[in-house]
């Protein structure tokens, strides 16, 4: 993992998508993964045919954690990121 990007553990459910914060050099971004694009992640990475709801996102991203923000690091170092300062994660 880059040192210079860092996630915290916090995660909350918002208009169906998990959203979590990483931190690089001192800025916060929002990261976003809808529960279509987690359900999605899922099924390539664990072979799982589960619907993501407001009951199971959390697990299901819990599961999926290190792969999102593999995917959400590369997403900042690439400068993926919106003018809201958030970036979306996508299957």
């Amino acid at each position: 993992m880059n040192q210079a990007i860092q996630f915290d553990n916090e995660l909350t459910i918002i208009d169906n998508s998990v959203r979590f914060n990483a931190q690089q050099q001192g800025q916060v971004l929002v990261c976003v993964v809808s529960f279509a694009d987690l359900q999605a992640l899922n099924q390539q990475l664990n072979y799982a045919n589960e619907v993501v709801s407001s009951e199971n996102a959390l697990q299901v991203f819990e599961s999926l954690r290190f792969d999102i923000e593999e995917l959400a690091e590369q997403q900042i170092l690439d400068e993926q990121v919106n003018g809201q300062g958030e970036v979306h994660i996508s299957a």
